[in-house]
């Protein structure tokens, strides 16, 4: 590109910011801080409150590739049971923040960190092979931050298994692959129950539309979108209907995402799972054998497992709730009213009283398929945004 072109793209670059409309600014404005959302700052002042050690562990691949695992220990460390919470694409150990303050603080917390993403390493994709970011792989390399955060522990630990989304894929694929079942016995052995929030069935017949698009963001993009301000306004547009009360989740939330598709490395690692996520054939169409394979998978689940489903999940429908509650045995569902794809954020004490109830009473109590309210679970309702600026 000539100097002259280039002088002609950096002006239009400059003046796209002030030729947007003011509504790129206002939406983000209109997200209320933290600070601002009681109860979400409580529940955060309660997480940062308890012991909270972070460890990075180093994991390998069959061809000796290392990655370094983010565990962050949060609670007493000796405590004889600890919820391990794996969570999604472009996330990392924050979006549990608020669940784990909501938690009662009779069981630790292992809040790991997927490759890539938060204070876990992050290799280039094109240098983990073209599985580096599957499933599988990263349930390998979580088994290993495992191990070695048990063979630490003073004591005995029964493990919780955990996962929202993606992670909550990760989370089934470890309790019921068979290979990893046995080359890593000696973790599952610890592992006597599986909690699912809102996972993604490996047999999804299509790519949602908004990972489908984010899969083939180029940098060049982002940082024209990041730089003019389109980004900040789309999170932000996306971020206020995220929610049952549009603008109820602290602005917080929305710096993280974007924090997260800003950063390159982040970003790349976020792509290669979702590309990776479901078994696919020529790289487009679904491989319907390998999936049918992993689905079959679900049978051999045996530990108690609780499902819980937003009603008005948007992302991945309640539907798929019902078909995992029957394909995996001893599973539970619950059904959070008025609650979108991430239970975590928009209710955590519903989920934090349905986890320890059901670690408390396992798949014995209660029917299979239930609705529970917020006001059964005394949780305060989200804030109600009131427009006022």
């Amino acid at each position: 590109m000539g100097a002259k072109k280039r002088a002609a793209v950096r002006a239009v670059l400059l003046a796209l910011p002030i030729l947007l409309p003011a509504c790129v600014v206002s939406a983000y404005r209109d997200l209320r801080p933290e600070a601002d959302l009681e109860e979400y700052a409580r529940l955060h002042r309660t997480f940062l409150s308890r012991k909270h050690e972070p460890r990075r562990i180093p994991t390998a691949d069959r061809e000796g590739r290392i990655v370094g695992i983010a565990v962050h220990e949060v609670g007493a460390g000796d405590r004889e049971r600890a919820i391990v919470l794996i969570h999604g694409v472009l996330s990392d150990h924050e979006t549990f923040r608020y669940l784990a303050g909501a938690l009662r603080a009779e069981n630790d917390i292992l809040l790991v960190e997927l490759p890539g993403c938060g204070d876990s390493d992050k290799p280039d994709p094109d240098d983990l092979g073209p599985d580096g970011y599957g499933v599988t792989a990263m349930a390998r390399r979580i088994f290993q931050a495992l191990r070695a955060v048990l063979e630490a522990r003073p004591r005995p630990t029964r493990l919780a298994l955990a996962g929202h989304s993606l992670g909550g894929t990760i989370a089934v694929r470890m309790v019921a692959d068979p290979g990893l079942r046995a080359e890593y016995a000696d973790v599952i052995a610890h592992i006597d129950r599986l909690i699912l929030m809102a996972p993604i069935d490996v047999a999804i017949e299509k790519q949602h539309p908004t990972f489908e698009y984010f899969e083939g963001v180029g940098d060049i993009t982002v940082w024209l979108a990041d730089l003019t301000g389109i980004l900040r306004h789309r999170v932000s547009l996306a971020h206020a209907e995220s929610t049952s009360v549009p603008r109820s989740l602290p602005r917080e939330e929305a710096d993280r995402f974007i924090r997260n598709v800003c950063d390159g490395p982040r970003r790349h690692a976020s792509q290669a799972m979702v590309k990776q996520a479901i078994p696919r054939r020529d790289g487009l169409h679904p491989d319907w054998r390998r999936i049918e394979e992993l689905a079959a998978q679900y049978e051999s689940i045996r530990i108690p497992t609780l499902i819980l489903w937003g009603a008005w999940d948007e992302t991945f429908p309640l539907s798929m709730g019902y078909k995992l509650q029957v394909e995996i045995p001893n599973a539970v569902l619950r059904i959070i009213p008025e609650t979108k794809h991430s239970p975590q954020l928009e209710r955590p004490r519903v989920c934090a009283r349905s986890i320890e109830a059901f670690l408390r009473d396992g798949d014995g109590a209660g029917p299979r398929i239930a609705r529970i309210t917020a006001t059964d679970m005394e949780e305060l309702p989200p804030p109600v945004f009131d427009g006022a600026r």
